[in-house]
């Protein structure tokens, strides 16, 4: 996920202007650095050495867990949201795009303000994986989803739960 903190004014894409947004401090938020810390990514061994991307990713969230994507203090912006998905939860089926549920919690709200399985968040109804093509959202082949909506936020926390 792409952060940015406030300041003046500048837009980035046309769908910036529908808020308030201004240059400032970029950070990448993945699973090794959830909180967008600067220097706090890219931390962990991996296979392709040192500083090399380290554990970005989330290998699984079991049946009925949850883990949060993103914790982050702002003022900020979130600009672009990347993943992708396995094809499937279980051997039974490929539900995956409807057992994984995005929650969205602003500004220290207790329940969710957008709460949708992964599927229809990124435009794939009946966990169908498909093509978009749009300015806010975009699927691409092997499941790579992306969103382009700018969500301002005083507080953010982003929960990916396994139903």
């Amino acid at each position: 996920m792409q952060v940015d903190s406030l300041g003046a004014f500048s837009a980035r894409n046309p769908l910036d202007s529908l808020a308030v947004t201004a240059p400032g401090r970029t950070r990448c938020v993945n699973a090794e650095n959830p909180t967008g810390g600067k220097g706090t990514a890219a931390t962990a061994a991996s296979a392709l050495g040192p500083s090399r991307k380290g554990s970005p990713c989330i290998q699984t969230v079991k049946a009925g867990e949850s883990v949060t994507l993103m914790d982050v203090d702002g003022p900020g912006v979130i600009r672009h949201i990347w993943m992708t998905v396995t094809d499937r939860t279980s051997p039974t089926g490929p539900n995956v795009l409807r057992n994984l549920i995005l929650e969205f919690y602003w500004d220290g709200e207790e329940t969710p303000s957008v709460q949708c399985p992964i599927g229809d968040f990124f435009c794939c109804g009946h966990a169908q994986a498909c093509r978009v093509n749009s300015m806010p959202v975009v699927v691409v082949p092997n499941r790579g989803f992306n969103c382009y909506f700018s969500m301002p936020f005083e507080h953010a926390r982003i929960v990916l739960r396994n139903d």
